[in-house]
């Protein structure tokens, strides 16, 4: 009986193992190549400032200018901030020194929230399909504390306005605006880059 089991157990390894041996040069091989294409998307817009009319000459508290809009051209959901860098100079194109001579107000419901850092952040998220946003804050010549009217008599009152937009998706504005969430306008940003999903 014992023989008869040894010679079985021999009989069974015999057959397994030529089996093993043939599986192995019975190799599964793939090989494919296949390439997706997608455009990447814009974050762009350009500036529109309308002067106080022609030949105006600016007194303290008037405005300085009618109207400011962004044109938007981003393809991506965008975030827009603005700021308003004001300068004076003693001729049109002279040399500007700096300034405190501008004086923002909101206006009633105004969708730009001051973010208390020199910047106004557009509530909402920006693309094309928006086409022109109104800067809707009134931009007013306004001298600074202890100043003297007389101090800025003939001199040229400039505000520069400086835009940037950054891609909604991601929390971009986190990093490359450096706005944390202690910031004024923190919430809401986030909200809207949330909402872009991934």
């Amino acid at each position: 009986m014992k023989k008869r089991r040894k010679l079985l157990i021999a009989l069974l390894a015999v057959i397994l193992v030529p089996g093993a041996i043939g599986f192995g040069f019975n190799f599964f091989s793939w090989n494919s190549n296949k390439e997706v294409s997608k455009q990447t998307m814009t974050v762009d817009g350009e500036i529109n400032v309308s002067p106080v009319s022609e030949g105006a000459s600016l007194l303290p508290g008037d405005k300085i200018c009618d109207k400011v809009e962004f044109d938007i051209k981003s393809t991506a959901t965008s975030l827009l901030r603005v700021k308003i860098v004001p300068y004076i100079s003693d001729t049109v194109s002279g040399d500007k020194q700096s300034a405190d001579v501008c004086k923002i107000e909101n206006s009633e419901n105004s969708k730009w929230i001051d973010g208390k850092d020199g910047y106004y952040y557009y509530s909402e998220g920006v693309s094309k399909a928006n086409g022109t946003i109104p800067f809707d804050n009134k931009i007013y010549f306004d001298i600074p504390e202890g100043g003297e009217s007389n101090d800025y008599q003939g001199k040229y009152i400039h505000a520069n306005v400086q835009a940037e937009m950054v891609q909604a998706k991601h929390g971009v504005f986190e990093q490359q605006w450096g706005v944390g969430s202690g910031h004024a306008a923190y919430a809401k940003l986030k909200a809207i880059s949330n909402a872009q999903g991934e």
